[in-house]
């Protein structure tokens, strides 16, 4: 035989092979027949020699669903593991490390096998409640004492940081603390039976108290005297009535305010101990007093007079509430202005009784203005003079009624000569400075009928002369600017001039040449021997195709003129029997005009419509109407018979006609054309003095 003997040792006795390991390694083993020569090899493995099994822990305690560590201290490496109650606990092994898991609450037996030798160990496993305490921190006061409940496997030790302040004491599942001097402890309580610990924090508490017991303060301010001199630092406080004081709590104070005359209770509690403490507040009230004495202000204006101090209840009576007016609104007194004049507003505390009087004045708003001071007239004539400047609601009286009356429609004042003499009229409203107009009436003259015995007038209409806003405010087309002006009476046709009375002018003047055009370029007026005639159907309506020139010649022909525009507008707006139509007699333009929706298109028979305030016709629609005016920009200023712009060349036409859109048809708009500009819807009317 042979082998290596560092290894194994190999020996015979008869039949039988005996071999011993000597030390760990591998080697083979050789028998040999000595008689046959035949040999046999066995291949041999010495391992180490096997330990004996043992554990650090024979017992442990565990909470459920926590973990604790039972280590193999020796043994042979390969384990087998088993629980008898698996519901209680499990076990695994890694290496020589069993981590025992916890179930439920309960006691099992952990069994370790060594594999290699057989050999078993046991660990008896115990469950128990998880350590915990009913609180992790305890508030209490000086002197005090709280209980905490504790859970866990029923063996304990407490322990206590500072004793002077927290002394803690086990009685079965309860740990009775006892404070003592203010301040903060720690109380350790450790479960002896698996080793965990938990903490308590103690704080003990002195009681809550104030620096005063009683404070007095004025309504509307606020006292920060009073001080939190121990305590939790977690307060609430409260008013006994919050409508006599409130409080807040800041920085360790208590913040007071007054709120209305009278005494109450501010409690502040200690919202960890639940103690109390109490101060007791008067609050007083001050005298009335006011930002200013005195108010100036104008009509229909507001001012306010800031109240600084009283009780916050309070009342304003006015000493005459035709000049002003007078309310509270919280601590403003807000005082009205109505109309020129003084008075006292008188500010009542309705708790205190006090009072404090304003000195109101209230001065114009504006000054009236008129478009004029002074003005002539005729008796039995009116005459308009706009107010151009004032806040409305006038009143006009007349110094003497017997020379001429004076009455208000808007801002026009309309003053009627009633006989020979001077007087002064005076405008006013209350809330203005008023002025005065200088009125001169006299002796009307003798109505004197037109002289010209050449040709046929036509009906004519007497215009009173006076006063007029001419244009409009929105500016119309952009050249109706707004502006005052002042006619003297004058006479004006009814109706348009016909194509009959035009006749009678050719006739007696002939078709003359001027400015290079003839006046007349028309077809409803033809050559007949040596005069003229309207055709047949044509003779009532409105001459047409006739030049400026043409115009002015018949107008200077019957012993008149072509109307300045002033004049134009003053009349097609009704004079002084105006009614303020859009158009020249009604706001409806169907009843007083023909015009783009109406006419069907043609020219219609002039007074075919009804007439305006003063009965003439078709001032708006049917054909345009020369003017005596040189087309211009109006001026602003107010003027007296005015007779148009002095440079230029067109001519103004005004009135549209049975071709022009409603727009076009109002009495204030404005066109212009050359003197020579004929044209199908272009006509023209006289005036007289």
């Amino acid at each position: 035989m042979s082998a290596q003997e560092s290894v194994v040792k190999a020996s015979r006795s008869e039949s039988v092979v005996t071999l011993r390991g000597i030390g760990k390694g591998e080697t083979t083993v050789t028998v040999q027949d000595k008689v046959t020569g035949q040999k046999s090899a066995i291949k041999v493995t010495v391992l180490k020699a096997l330990e004996n099994l043992s554990l650090d822990k024979a017992e442990i305690n565990v909470a459920p669903r926590e973990s604790a560590i039972v280590n193999i201290r020796t043994g042979n490496g390969v384990y087998e593991l088993s629980v008898a109650n698996t519901n209680v606990a499990r076990a695994t092994v890694s290496g020589s490390k069993i981590t025992v898991e916890a179930r439920t609450i309960g006691s099992t037996t952990l069994t370790v096998k060594d594999k290699e030798s057989n050999k078993t160990a046991q660990v008896k496993i115990s469950v128990v409640e998880k350590l915990s305490l009913s609180k992790s921190e305890l508030v209490v006061r000086a002197n005090g004492s709280e209980v905490l409940s504790v859970v866990g496997s029923g063996q304990y030790v407490v322990k206590s940081s500072d004793e002077a302040i927290a002394k803690a004491t086990l009685s079965g599942n309860k740990i009775t603390v006892k404070s003592g001097k203010a301040g903060s402890a720690t109380v350790s309580v450790t479960d002896v039976k698996t080793g965990k610990a938990s903490d308590v924090k103690v704080v003990v508490l002195a009681d809550v108290s104030l620096s005063k017991r009683e404070v007095t303060l004025e309504r509307g301010k606020e006292n920060q005297e009073v001080v939190i001199n121990s305590g939790s630092g977690e307060y609430t406080v409260s008013s006994a009535n919050s409508n006599v004081a409130t409080a807040s709590i800041s920085g360790g104070k208590l913040i007071i305010r007054g709120v209305s005359q009278g005494t109450t209770q501010i409690t502040v509690k200690d919202s960890k101990t639940g103690k109390v403490a109490e101060v007791r507040v008067v609050v007083t009230v001050a005298n009335i007093t006011l930002s200013s004495l005195s108010a100036t202000l104008r009509a229909t204006e507001t001012t306010n007079i800031n109240i600084l101090t009283g009780s916050g209840s309070y009342e304003a009576t006015s000493s005459s509430i035709a000049v002003a007016t007078t309310s509270v609104n919280g601590n403003r007194v807000v005082i009205v202005g109505k109309v020129i004049g003084s008075a006292k507003v008188t500010v009542k505390d309705k708790i205190t009784g006090k009072t404090a009087v304003i000195n109101v004045t209230v001065s114009a708003k504006n000054n009236i203005k008129l478009a004029q001071t002074t003005t002539e007239i005729k008796a039995g004539i009116t005459r308009n003079v706009v107010i151009s400047t004032g806040s409305g609601n006038y009143v006009a009286v007349s110094g003497n009624a017997g020379v001429a009356t004076a009455n208000i429609s808007g801002n026009v004042l309309i003053v009627k000569g009633v006989k020979s003499g001077s007087t002064n009229i005076t405008i006013s409203n209350g809330i203005d400075n008023p002025t005065v107009l200088s009125v001169k009436v006299v002796a009307p003259a003798p109505v004197v009928p037109p002289t010209s015995t050449k040709g046929d007038v036509g009906e004519l209409a007497i215009v009173e002369g006076g006063t007029f806003q001419m244009g409009t405010p929105s500016r119309g087309e952009g050249d109706e600017i707004l502006h005052t002006v002042t006619l003297s009476s004058f006479k004006i046709s009814k109706h348009e001039i016909t194509n009959a009375q035009y006749a009678k002018f050719l006739t007696a003047k002939g078709n003359q040449r001027e400015n290079g055009a003839i006046w007349y370029q028309g077809k409803d007026i033809v050559k007949e021997g040596n005069g003229f005639k309207a055709r047949a159907g044509r003779e009532n309506y409105p001459v047409v195709f006739v030049t400026w020139h043409g115009a002015k010649a018949y107008a200077e022909w019957v012993g008149g003129s072509l109307p300045t525009e002033a004049q134009w507008e003053y009349a097609a707006r009704g004079g002084n029997k105006s009614k303020g139509y859009t158009y020249s007699g009604s706001n409806n333009l169907d009843e007083v005009a023909w015009y783009l929706d109406n006419s069907g298109g043609r020219l219609h028979e002039v007074g075919t419509r009804k007439p305006n305030e003063l009965g003439i016709y078709d001032m708006s629609g049917n054909v345009w109407e020369w003017t005596a005016d040189l087309y211009g920009v109006y001026t602003t200023t107010p003027q007296t018979d005015p007779t148009g712009a002095t440079t230029g060349n067109n001519r103004v036409r005004r009135g549209a006609s049975a071709f022009c859109t409603p727009n076009t048809n109002r009495a204030t708009n404005r066109s212009n054309r050359a003197p020579n500009g004929i044209r199908h819807n272009l006509g023209f009317r006289v005036v007289f003095k």
